[in-house]
């Protein structure tokens, strides 16, 4: 009986220590389920709406540069003498070019070897208002023909965005 009484215990000392891995195993209960939800819940109330914020953010980076090509396209044709033309091709892509002699009516030559300022995020266009070229003239401002006869106030429309304003005499707002 000895014998039988020792199997006994190691059975029973063994179906217990099953059991006490078997509630380690169990998984999560129900308390710890709730409080993962409210935290995901609360983070993701927090979180969300300014990562709406940064994919915006696209739209308003690319006004900003197409404002800054504008104002780096008036300075050039005040630095150089020369005609200055900014357009903007059917992506979207700000064009800045510039007259390789002066008088000109066309500009002809590429500013810096590259005639595409700046690109687009995807998603985003960008036009004039009126026509498809501005014409920056050696005095700064900007007018609707290369021989700078008509000076005209005139918008950048990017998507989403404020308009940019770009006055006849050259201010950029």
């Amino acid at each position: 009986m000895a014998g039988t009484a020792h199997h006994a215990m190691i059975f029973y000392a063994h179906r217990s220590t099953d059991r006490a891995a078997l509630k380690a195993a169990r998984g999560f209960t129900m308390m710890e389920l709730i409080v993962v939800i409210v935290i995901s819940g609360v983070l993701a109330a927090v979180v969300l709406p300014k990562f709406d914020v940064a994919t915006g953010a696209g739209g308003r980076a690319y006004a900003d540069t197409v404002k800054a090509g504008m104002r780096y396209a008036r300075a050039i044709a005040v630095g150089h003498r020369r005609l200055v033309c900014v357009s903007f091709d059917a992506s979207s892509n700000l064009i800045i070019r510039i007259a390789s002699a002066n008088p000109a009516t066309t500009c002809d030559a590429d500013l810096d070897g590259n005639s595409v300022f700046a690109s687009p995020p995807a998603g985003i266009s960008a036009a004039w208002s009126s026509g498809t070229i501005g014409y920056f003239q050696p005095n700064g401002w900007l007018t609707i023909d290369g021989a700078g006869l008509t000076g005209m106030n005139r918008t950048v429309t990017v998507t989403g965005e404020t308009p940019i304003s770009v006055n006849w005499f050259g201010r950029i707002d």
